[in-house]
């Protein structure tokens, strides 16, 4: 029977064949605005919410008051969470790669943290020179969240109608699973959907299935009951 953890984004476990393999790392990406925060965001939150699962969202770019305040659109209160030790949102000022590694393992003894989002992977490629070191630290994240049973999230921003699914085309070898948000915009309406490419002890279907950005967040739809909220 194997392990696995809710994502607590509507709709996606159903894809997922039941949630998250435990000890995955999960590669998200997607263009400018395809949602990719927000579905980490929510990860995290109703992961502590919903599940009694601890969470980290490590920031590399966003700052954390700008996180909150985004949370807030969706009802999340960050800042509730923190204050009850469930749920962290930190801003890391990134110098060297085993301080990441570090500040992780720090919250996953203190916090017994199950959750982790990396926020965005574009920043963490600049501590290294060739992509080929950039796979083998997502390896080595890869290595710690099997080895500590926890479920790692890291984004990474593709051009907007690329065929690419990572920015440097070695992500997706090192992850356990690789998730693209699409995302369309046609005059004032964006379309949205997801593709799960791969993901770690699990048979995917290769289908688009139709999501929308609502006030609880990100949620993913069959085609019928896309139809229906139309």
């Amino acid at each position: 029977m194997i392990k696995r953890m809710k994502s607590g984004i509507p709709g996606l476990d159903r894809i997922l064949k039941g949630g998250i393999p435990v000890g995955s790392l999960i590669l998200i990406s997607g263009g400018v605005g395809a949602g990719k925060t927000i579905m980490g965001l929510q990860f995290i939150y109703n992961g502590a919410t919903k599940y009694n699962e601890n969470g980290l969202f490590l920031s590399l770019e966003e700052d954390k008051a700008k996180l909150i305040e985004e949370g807030k659109v969706f009802g999340w209160d960050f800042e509730k969470l923190e204050g009850e030790k469930k749920a962290f949102i930190v801003k890391a000022e990134l110098y060297r790669f085993d301080a990441l590694k570090n500040l992780i393992l720090d919250y996953i003894s203190s916090f017994h943290v199950k959750r982790v989002v990396i926020d965005t992977i574009t920043t963490l490629s600049l501590l290294f020179e060739r992509p080929v070191e950039l796979k083998k630290s997502i390896s080595e994240l890869a290595s710690l969240f099997r080895s500590k049973e926890c479920v790692g999230l890291i984004t990474s921003e593709i051009p907007e109608g690329s065929s690419k699914i990572s920015l440097f085309g070695v992500e997706e070898f090192a992850a356990d699973g690789v998730i693209v948000l699409h995302s369309l915009r046609s005059g004032n309406y964006v379309s949205r959907a997801v593709e799960v490419k791969k993901l770690r002890l699990t048979r995917v279907s290769s289908k688009l299935y139709p999501a929308k950005i609502t006030k609880i967040g990100y949620v993913v739809y069959s085609h019928e009951e896309f139809l229906k909220s139309m």
